[in-house]
């Protein structure tokens, strides 16, 4: 049975995989593609590998790197939830690249580059449930 169809099956088509993760950021077997999340996130690849504690030459020439792929999932993730909540990629990358007071006047873009990612997920589940930030 194609996958397609199983995913259907299950109640899981692509507008709810999309709502799990930013499935653009992926490649045909489901890795995290450094020059995808790059474009997703409108940065340079060097802050791409930056994230993963790579040179941007070692991702140039290993896209799909395995020390990229627990961080690009993670910022995968909370672009799809920012996506959703926010309604759009646009406001989305604009409430990434804004200054948050909460973060010190970081941006919660940079704090994802630098890999705190506790900091920016609890200001995301602030967002999602309501809470005054």
């Amino acid at each position: 049975m194609p996958v397609a169809q199983k995913r259907q099956d299950m109640g899981i088509g692509g507008a709810a995989l999309k709502r799990v993760a930013a499935e653009e950021v992926f490649d045909a077997r489901g890795r995290v593609l450094a020059p995808a999340l790059a474009e997703a996130l409108d940065v340079s690849l060097r802050k791409i590998a930056k994230t993963a504690h790579l040179t941007e030459r070692a991702l140039r020439s290993n896209p799909t790197s395995e020390r990229l792929q627990k961080p690009g999932r993670k910022i995968a993730v909370l672009l799809a939830r920012l996506d959703d909540l926010l309604g759009s990629r646009r406001s989305t990358l604009i409430w990434l690249k804004s200054p948050r007071p909460q973060l010190d006047q970081a941006s919660p873009l940079d704090l994802l580059i630098q890999g705190d990612f506790p900091s920016v997920e609890t200001l995301v589940y602030a967002l999602e449930s309501g809470q005054p930030i």
